[in-house]
């Protein structure tokens, strides 16, 4: 027997955002992963809040409170949609997700961008892979 609560519930039990936001805790698509899902909560810091703008040349800013809880109505730099768009890919593969909990996660993804002025490229690699 473990002290760890959850070594005894297999992963297939498991519902795959808290599988995926497992595998991703403590990394910047953790925690941007964790704000699209709409699963920040109150003790989750640092982290992304509301909804990212997508900049004309891919770089996402997104408001955000740090380890202490202080800016949450700072647009802080979020990295590039292309690079995110990888890393969630590659975080789906890493969890061995289905095709529907894929759809799923990428969905809730682009249904999570406020405003997007790179004219979208990106979906279809987040969608299908490649290069945008």
């Amino acid at each position: 027997m473990t002290d760890r609560p959850d070594a005894t519930v297999s992963q297939s039990s498991k519902h795959w955002q808290d599988v995926v936001l497992g595998a991703a805790q403590g990394t910047r698509t953790g925690a941007l992963v964790r704000a699209a899902l709409g699963r920040n909560k109150p003790t989750n810091y640092p982290r992304f809040l509301g909804r990212p703008t997508v900049t004309s040349d891919g770089f996402m800013v997104c408001n955000f409170a740090d380890a202490l809880g202080q800016g949450q109505n700072v647009r802080a730099f979020a990295g590039h949609i292309d690079e995110f768009a990888q890393n969630v890919r590659a975080l789906a593969d890493h969890c061995s997700l289905t095709g529907a909990e894929r759809s799923g996660l990428f969905t809730a993804i682009v249904l999570w961008i406020g405003t997007d002025y790179s004219g979208g490229a990106w979906k279809t690699m987040l969608f299908k892979g490649g290069k945008s």
